[in-house]
């Protein structure tokens, strides 16, 4: 697991004929999302987003 990203977001079955290359951070960060007001610039809501899921990641690890 990487400490950057947290690993795998979605244990897939070596079996399955698609993988996801999604980490837990790409995750955290995209349920932040909803909660940004629209009207903001879409940079400014994707560098927030990565904020909230580097703090959630940080306190995941404690």
């Amino acid at each position: 697991m990487s400490a950057a990203t947290g690993g795998s977001a979605f244990l897939v079955e070596k079996m399955l004929l698609h993988s996801t290359d999604m980490t837990i951070r790409d995750y955290f960060a995209a349920k932040a999302l909803a909660t940004f007001n629209p009207d903001s610039s879409p940079s400014y809501i994707a560098a927030r987003s990565c904020v909230i899921a580097d703090a959630m990641l940080k306190e995941r690890a404690k």
